[in-house]
C-alpha cells in the first residue's frame, strides 16, 4: 500500500518510534516527561562506552555527544584524561591564549588536522571547569 509506505517513511524520517502501539518522540519517555540527554550521555560514557559508542546507540551525531562530554568536563564531573591526552589539550589551551578573539574555525584552521573540533571542545570544557575553581 503506497498510502502506508509514505506514512513509514514519514515517521521515520522524523525520527519517530513506534513501541506498543504509542508513538515516541525523541528526547520523550513513554510517561511524556523529557529525559535528559546530557545525562543520558554521561551514564553511557560512566559505563565504558566511548563518544562514537553513544553516537551510534543514540543515533546522534558524534559532535553532539561531544559536546554532552564538554559540558561534564566543565563542571568537573568527567576528568579530562578520560576523554583525551591532557598535553593535547595544553596545546590547544596555549593556542587560545595566542587568540585575541576566540572563534572554533580559527582555532581549529591554526592547529590542523591533528586536533579534532571534539578535542577543542574538551579543552574548552576542561579550561571552564579549572577557572571556576580558581573563582572560589
Amino acid at each position: 500500500n503506497t498510502e502506508f509506505d509514505k506514512q513509514a517513511i514519514s515517521q521515520v524520517n522524523k525520527k519517530y518510534v513506534q513501541l506498543e502501539g504509542e508513538i515516541l518522540t525523541p528526547g520523550k519517555k513513554k510517561n511524556g516527561a523529557k529525559e535528559d540527554t546530557k545525562k543520558v550521555t554521561y551514564e553511557m560514557f560512566s559505563s565504558g562506552l566511548s563518544a562514537s559508542e553513544i553516537a551510534v546507540q543514540r543515533d546522534l551525531a558524534v559532535g553532539t555527544i561531544e559536546g554532552h562530554l564538554a559540558h561534564f568536563l566543565s563542571i568537573g564531573k568527567i576528568e579530562l584524561a578520560k576523554v583525551m591526552n591532557p598535553a593535547k589539550a595544553n596545546l590547544i589551551l596555549k593556542e587560545i591564549e595566542d587568540m585575541d578573539k576566540l572563534s572554533l574555525s580559527v582555532l581549529k584552521q591554526q592547529l590542523g588536522d591533528d586536533f579534532t573540533y571534539g578535542e577543542i571542545k574538551f579543552a574548552l570544557g576542561w579550561k571552564t571547569f579549572k577557572e571556576s575553581q580558581t573563582a572560589e
